[in-house]
Parts: structure tokens; C-alpha cells; sequence
């Protein structure tokens, strides 16, 4: 293995004849050596490498099916196995492909990264949602398909009686979703009652307010306090994660907690776990997202169609067989 990333396989010493050799391409942790890689996708990835002067090393998580199908444990160990290829102190680009997965080891992998290699530019061709997205806000700097887009924070959690993951927002927004229906009855039923019976607010008010108590309490009585906080907890976990992750960016100023800010809006403010944010809402957002160049946004765009269906982690290397 050369300084550069190829090596010979199957070299016997007895000479060829003088024909040029055959290569192909492999990724460095999964598959691993001795299985290929399509090689439009390396060709592409070493391009990239190139073009940004770092090491890119891939996250590809397309196959739902297979190892390495989401951020969890086992891609964290991975990249820390491999902690001795990765360039002490010199930045790379991670291209992220992936559902998501747990936010923990999300978080834990890049601030992994910032350790070793002193930060990373992260590489969006296609899509990185939820904890992949948490990942991302790890980055310096974010590069984006211009189909690509980021998804929302809120943590899923799996519900044994529908047998279905779902999203802990719906739990938490359906309270305040609650309280701002009382506010709204408060409001218009003081209106009604005013208009037609003439009489003053403060003489209606105490009527109105037992009137909306009455017809809420059921639905409150429903709530179970201990799990709704249980909810709310695991959300906070994962606004924890994203503040901590971008403060090195944002900190705080004169105007604000930009960090918590957008930590905030990525777990709450969207209305499904799978919202797609794309390159404009992201900028909006306050994400560092940079405008690539002419040829990384057309490699961008190349790889988004090259990755489909793949499951590939770590960094390309070109093996010449003979």
C-alpha cells in the first residue's frame, strides 16, 4: 500500500508479459479488502478527493437490509478501528448517505472526528436524515447535492402495541397542540357569550374558563405524566446533541444562542420525522452550507445516482490486479 492508496493484489513475480494491469476498487471497512466497489462511484469519489484537497471517506448507507445499514455502535467501533488510516490533525470530508440511526453514537462519531483529524467537511449527494443529520451539524462546513436535503431531529421511538416507530414529537406536540386549543375556546367562547348576552367580561370569564376546563379534562386525564416526560426527555437529548455540535460555529452573541436556536427548530418545528430540508431551507436555517464548485456540483449530482442501493463505508483505495 502506497501513500496514495493502491496496492497490488495477486502479484506472483513471473511477469505478465508486459501487459497493463487490471484494477479495480475497494473501500477500506466495509466490504473491505478483496471486494470490489463499482468503480463509476470510486472514480467519482477520488475526483472529489482531488478537487477538495482531503481524504473523502464514505458513509453509504442505501441498503436498509445490510451491515452497516444504520448509525449505530458497530459503524463507530468501525471507524475507530480505523483511527490509524485517518490523518491526525488534517481535516477530510465524510460523504453521508443515510436514514439515520442512534443519535448517541451520531454525536459520538463526529465529535470522533473533530479529535482526530481536527474537524471535517461533511458531503450530502443524496440524503442524511435524522441522526445523519445530527451527524452533519458536526461539520465546518456542509456540501449539498442540489437535490439533497437534511431531515428533523425529533427521536423515534419504537411503540410496542403498533409495532411502529414513531416520532416522540407527537406525544410532546399533541399536549401543546391541547393547551393552544383551550387558549383558542377561551377566547372565542368570551366572544359568543359577550355578543349575545350583553354582559361584561369579568362576569362571563369564570363561566367560560369551567366551561373549557370541563370539556378538556378528559382528554387530559389521558395523558400519562411519567411517559409524556419520558418523551420529552428523549427529545431534549437529541437538542442537546445538535447544540453541542454546532456551539464550535455558533456561539453565543449579543443577539441570541444561535445554537440552540437551530437545535430547536431541527427537533420541533417540523411537522414529520422524514420533512426533507433542502439546500436553500438549510442556509436559512443558519447551516454552513458552502456553493461548490462547478465540477464537485456536477460530481454531486453524479454521485446521487451512483450510490443508489449501496451499503459502502470507508475510504476508496485502487488495487491493480495481475
Amino acid at each position: 500500500m502506497t501513500a496514495t492508496g493502491k496496492h497490488t493484489a495477486g502479484s506472483s513475480g513471473g511477469g505478465t508479459g508486459g501487459a497493463s494491469p487490471r484494477r479495480r476498487y475497494e473501500a477500506s471497512l466495509y466490504p473491505g479488502p478483496g471486494q470490489p466497489i463499482p468503480e463509476d462511484l470510486a472514480k467519482s469519489v477520488l475526483a472529489l478527493e482531488k478537487s477538495l484537497a482531503q481524504q473523502v471517506w464514505l458513509m453509504i448507507q442505501q441498503d436498509h437490509q445490510g451491515p452497516f445499514a444504520h448509525i449505530d455502535r458497530r459503524l463507530t467501533n468501525a471507524f475507530w478501528r480505523a483511527k490509524d488510516a485517518l490523518p491526525a490533525g488534517e481535516p477530510i470530508a465524510l460523504l453521508v448517505d443515510s436514514p439515520g440511526g442512534d443519535a448517541r453514537a451520531a454525536y459520538q462519531l463526529a465529535r470522533f472526528l473533530r479529535r482526530r483529524c481536527g474537524g471535517f467537511t461533511a458531503i450530502v449527494p443524496g440524503s442524511a436524515m435524522s441522526a445523519a443529520t445530527l451527524l452533519v451539524l458536526g461539520a465546518d462546513s456542509i456540501l449539498m447535492g442540489s437535490d439533497a436535503w437534511l431531515g428533523p431531529l425529533d427521536a423515534q421511538r419504537f411503540d410496542p402495541d403498533t409495532e411502529t416507530l414513531g416520532s416522540v414529537l407527537d406525544e410532546v406536540q399533541a399536549l401543546e397542540r391541547l393547551h393552544a386549543y383551550a387558549l383558542e375556546a377561551v377566547d372565542e367562547t368570551m366572544l359568543l357569550l359577550a355578543g349575545r348576552t350583553g354582559k361584561r367580561l369579568e362576569t362571563l370569564l369564570p363561566h367560560v374558563l369551567r366551561f373549557v376546563a370541563d370539556w378538556t379534562r378528559p382528554l387530559l386525564e389521558k395523558v400519562d405524566v411519567v411517559h409524556y416526560n419520558e418523551q420529552a426527555r428523549v427529545l431534549k437529548v437529541a437538542e442537546e446533541y445538535a447544540v453541542r455540535l454546532l456551539r464550535p460555529k455558533h456561539p453565543p452573541g449579543p443577539h441570541g444562542d444561535e445554537a440552540e436556536r437551530i437545535a430547536r427548530h431541527l427537533a420541533e418545528k417540523y411537522p414529520e420525522h422524514r420533512f426533507p430540508i433542502d439546500v436553500q431551507e438549510a442556509r436559512e436555517l443558519g447551516l454552513d452550507v458552502d456553493q461548490p464548485t462547478e465540477e464537485q456540483a456536477k460530481l454531486l449530482d453524479g454521485l446521487w445516482h451512483q450510490i443508489d442501493g449501496l451499503n459502502i463505508v470507508g475510504r476508496v483505495t485502487e488495487v491493480e490486479v495481475r
